[in-house]
């Protein structure tokens, strides 16, 4: 599978950036991070540091028998509750 990506620049970027080449590109999958599916309602942690979101659905699979109780993202593997999660608004566009 080739691997599908969304590019988020800096709207004031010059060509250069707009291709990636700078610190402003910011990319994420369209894959979740824990299936390896499509992604069909992005979530992620609130206090989360990355954009890269994961599956809402697999997320609560992945997590039904949680390690002590807790649950952990499915990227950077922080300790999360379900309050925590967040809909990503950039999978809208």
């Amino acid at each position: 599978l080739k691997q599908q990506t969304i590019s988020i620049v800096d709207s004031e970027s010059d060509g250069d950036e707009a291709r990636g080449n700078s610190s402003d590109c910011h990319v994420f999958s369209l894959h979740c991070p824990i299936t390896k599916t499509v992604i069909d309602t992005p979530v992620r942690g609130r206090d989360c540091s990355h954009l890269q979101c994961f599956d809402l659905r697999n997320f609560l699979h992945a997590n039904k028998n949680p390690s002590a109780g807790r649950w952990r993202c499915g990227v950077c593997q922080r300790f999360l509750c379900c309050e925590d999660l967040v809909r990503c608004g950039l999978f809208d566009a």
